[in-house]
C-alpha cells in the first residue's frame, strides 16, 4: 500500500468514526449551541415593553425598542425624538440577546454541569437586563459555578437583583415581578435538548 493511501475499508472506517462524531456533535447538547427559545425571547419582551422612540429606562439610561440600551458608536439614536421601525428594533433586540447568551456562555463553567433550556433562558433574561459586567461580578455566578445552582438559591441570589437609580432602597416592582418570573422559569425547567 502506497504512503498516505487508504484501502477501501479504512476509508470506510474512518468515514464512519466521522460520522458518528458529528452526530454526536450536533445530537448532543453543546453548551456552545445553547440559545434562548421562544417563550424566553417573548418573556424579555414582554418585560422591556416597546418603545418605538428613545426613552430613560429605570436606571436612567437612554434605551429603544426592546430595551436596547444606546450605545455611544449610535449617535443616531441618542438624539432627541429618535425612533425606530420594528425592523430595526428587531435587529437590535437578537443583537443584545445574543450578547447576554454568549456572556453566559463565557462566564458559565457549563463543562463542569449539566444546565437545561429553561435555566439558561431564565439566566439570559437576567443578563439581559443586568449586563455582562454585572453578570461576571455577581455572586448568582460564582454559586452556579460552583456547583450551588439548586432553584432556591438562583431565586434568593435572582431577587437581590431589583434595585434602580428610582428605587434605591426597596427596588422596583417591575423587577422584583421580572426576577419573581425568571426564578419561576428556573425552577420549572426540564431536561431538553432543543434550545
Amino acid at each position: 500500500m502506497v504512503a498516505g493511501v487508504f484501502s477501501p475499508s479504512a476509508r470506510s472506517f474512518a468515514l464512519i468514526l466521522f460520522v458518528l462524531a458529528a452526530t454526536l456533535f450536533f445530537l448532543s447538547p453543546s453548551v456552545h449551541a445553547m440559545r434562548s427559545t421562544q417563550k424566553v425571547l417573548d418573556m424579555i419582551k414582554d418585560f422591556e415593553g416597546w418603545r418605538n422612540c428613545t426613552y430613560l429606562n429605570p436606571s436612567n439610561l437612554s434605551a429603544i425598542g426592546w430595551g436596547h440600551l444606546i450605545q455611544p458608536d449610535e449617535p443616531q439614536l441618542r438624539m432627541p425624538g429618535s425612533c425606530v421601525t420594528v425592523a430595526e428594533a428587531t435587529r437590535l433586540f437578537k443583537s443584545d440577546v445574543a450578547a447576554a447568551e454568549t456572556c453566559l456562555l463565557q462566564a458559565l463553567e457549563l463543562e463542569h454541569m449539566t444546565l437545561y433550556c429553561d435555566e439558561f433562558g431564565a439566566l439570559v433574561s437576567w443578563a439581559f437586563n443586568v449586563g455582562c459586567n454585572s453578570v461576571r461580578s455577581s455572586t448568582l455566578l460564582r454559586k452556579i459555578n460552583s456547583g450551588t445552582k439548586d432553584a432556591d438559591t438562583v431565586r434568593s441570589e435572582l431577587l437581590r437583583w431589583t434595585l434602580t437609580s428610582r428605587a434605591p432602597i426597596y427596588g422596583s416592582i417591575g423587577l422584583r415581578r421580572r426576577r419573581e418570573k425568571e426564578a419561576e422559569l428556573y425552577a420549572k425547567a426540564q431536561p431538553n435538548a432543543n434550545c
